[in-house]
């Protein structure tokens, strides 16, 4: 696209990119570290194409207010990755190591047809302050 900050270089480091609109953009060896995207349109983005060190020692990218639909991290080690306020719909996390954590407000949460191994169902119920017991 015309104007995309990611056809005009190819390393992104500690950079905010803020508005961006792109769909299917090729992302090829483009290297993004401690980047935020906020308020971004990224649809249908093969996140594993991008340039991702082999180990991960700084902070991985951070979505805010951005909508990632039909975009892919499948097997993508990202362990502090942050997506809030974001549209996910269609999203492929299988496989990806997201150590930090997450939570999931179900009641503010449109969730259809996902799947969570029975560990990661345990932790819906902590956006109302629910204890599963025995």
């Amino acid at each position: 696209m015309k104007g995309n900050p990611l056809s005009a270089a190819d390393e992104f480091v500690s950079k905010p990119l803020r508005g961006l609109k792109t769909d299917g953009e090729i992302l090829a060896r483009k290297v993004f570290e401690e980047c935020s995207f906020i308020d971004c349109k990224a649809l249908g983005i093969d996140w594993t194409r991008a340039g991702w060190p082999r180990v991960a020692l700084g902070p991985s990218p951070r979505f805010r207010g951005s909508n990632l639909n039909d975009s892919t991290f499948f097997d993508l080690q990202l362990q502090e990755l942050v997506i809030e306020r974001c549209s996910a719909v269609g999203v492929d996390f299988r496989g990806g190591v997201f150590t930090r954590g997450y939570s999931i407000d179900i009641f503010e949460n449109t969730i259809e047809k996902a799947k969570f191994t029975r560990d990661e169902a345990l932790s819906l119920p902590d956006s109302r302050d629910i204890e599963l017991v025995d």
